[in-house]
């Protein structure tokens, strides 16, 4: 396993969104990317992290928000003013709808996502080199589920790449390593690519749809992905008491770093490229 602290490099990421890619592209073949069929045939792939939010427990609300809260007060110090307003006017039922939206409904492009694309699951194998991975694996498949393939690109991108080295000012680089192995691999299992509207034009629309997935997931894990072991709270240990306003704001609390703040300013910056924030 890679050092969850440091961050992928340009070598490791590559190989990631390589295999990401192939993985993404065996589904999309197998169903033609429609997604009622991935459903009928695998109806265990239903959404279970992100529910409507007219069946989302209230606990479970208050504790997001005093997550979010948390990450406001976090950004506003590093010139993030104006996300943070947006991140502040945006919270409410309509952002669990949205949440909801993009990974429990029905999509263009489906495929079977991994659910937990982060560093911790992913497993790589060297040839002496540490620096230059050969091969890698995917582990850890519990939270599966059938959505855009940018579902799971988005997660990845938030949490694990070196972001300052690897995906500043190179987000387009980096994403077409994506797609020339999605294209190239989905051709070779007999994907019509042309047919499909696989565009790069249309892969960048579909990335920017679900990138208000990614930069939610990216403020929930940043603190956790800066810490060390000792300092992550158990959430099997978390009970109905803790699942308030001020549970979510604790929670976060006792993990956040400099480094964990650095990357959430890093995220935040994205929030005025989202469009679902702009509606607001």
């Amino acid at each position: 396993m890679a050092n969850r602290h440091s961050g992928l490099d340009l070598n490791h990421t590559s190989i990631v969104l390589k295999n990401l890619a192939k993985y993404h592209a065996i589904s999309f073949a197998m169903f033609n990317g429609d997604y009622d069929k991935i459903m009928e045939k695998y109806p265990f792939l239903e959404e279970k992290m992100f529910l409507a939010p007219d069946k989302i427990q209230e606990p479970q609300k208050l504790f997001f928000k005093g997550s979010i809260d948390h990450v406001i007060q976090t950004i506003k110090p590093s010139g993030c003013e104006k996300e943070a307003e947006i991140l502040s006017s945006a919270y409410g039922d309509d952002f669990f709808w949205e949440l909801n939206k993009l990974t429990a409904q029905k999509t263009r492009n489906a495929v079977i996502n991994h659910g937990d694309a982060w560093t911790n699951n992913f497993m790589f194998r060297y040839d002496g080199t540490p620096e230059k991975p050969t091969d890698m694996r995917f582990i850890d498949f519990q939270l599966a589920r059938c959505a855009s393939r940018a579902i799971d690109l988005n997660y990845f991108f938030f949490t694990s790449p070196q972001h300052h080295a690897v995906l500043t000012d190179k987000e387009d680089e980096i994403l077409k390593i994506y797609y020339d192995e999605f294209t190239a691999f989905a051709k070779k299992l007999g994907v019509n690519v042309d047919d499909e509207g696989l565009t790069w034009e249309s892969f960048k629309e579909e990335f920017d749809e679900c990138r208000y997935y990614g930069v939610f997931m990216g403020f929930m894990l940043a603190p956790i992905i800066a810490a060390q072991s000792d300092q992550v709270p158990d959430m099997e240990s978390l009970n109905e008491s803790d699942m308030t306003e001020e549970g979510g704001k604790e929670f976060f609390s006792q993990m956040l770093s400099e480094k964990a703040n650095d990357k959430i300013a890093w995220i935040a910056k994205h929030i005025t490229k989202c469009t679902q924030f702009n509606k607001k």
